[in-house]
């Protein structure tokens, strides 16, 4: 069940990441960081949450 998690966990963070990046070419700096920063939130949370 954690490998599941862990891969739903990891393609949500890499659809955040990428619109990131769509928004970095489009020279929006700032949302872009802050997608960046929810896409690392996305893969540390559960650690210390959900999969103790």
């Amino acid at each position: 069940m954690a490998f599941i998690i862990w891969i739903s966990v990891i393609l949500i963070s890499l659809y955040t990441a990428a619109f990131g990046w769509s928004m970095w070419k489009e020279k929006n700096r700032l949302g872009a960081s802050v997608a960046f920063a929810l896409a690392v939130i996305i893969v540390l949370l559960p650690k210390f949450t959900v999969l103790k």
